[in-house]
């Protein structure tokens, strides 16, 4: 087969689908054999955020941010309990600033 966008836009649906079907079996699969599962989703990110050579204040940008935006209401007792937790422990020293959905508003993998 030739290369052509359409052909690599189709390509890049089939390879998306079969991601998610994967992570749903991984899900479901987790769910019957303990009844419940979390997922962390970690990333890095730049905090150099004004140029590679100052970094951006703290004030502006935590040092963990927890993309909490899109879970359901049910569960962000659990997410604050969580962002609490993490607030309270230390890191190299001293507690880390730790908030939700500052940085990223992203992905769609845990929306449903």
């Amino acid at each position: 087969m030739e290369w052509s966008p359409a052909t690599s836009i189709q390509e890049l649906h089939i390879r998306y689908e079969q991601f998610y079907t994967a992570i749903l079996l991984l899900i479901e699969a987790a769910i019957k054999e303990h009844g419940r599962f979390l997922i962390l989703d970690v990333h890095s990110y730049n905090h150099r955020r004004e140029n590679s050579f100052t970094e951006a204040p703290n004030e502006t940008y935590p040092e963990i941010n927890l993309g909490t935006a899109y879970n359901k209401d049910k569960w962000q007792p659990l997410c604050n309990r969580y962002n609490e937790f993490l607030s309270a422990s230390k890191v190299l020293g001293k507690q880390p600033d730790v908030r939700q959905n500052i940085i990223f508003k992203g992905a769609h993998l845990l929306s449903g």
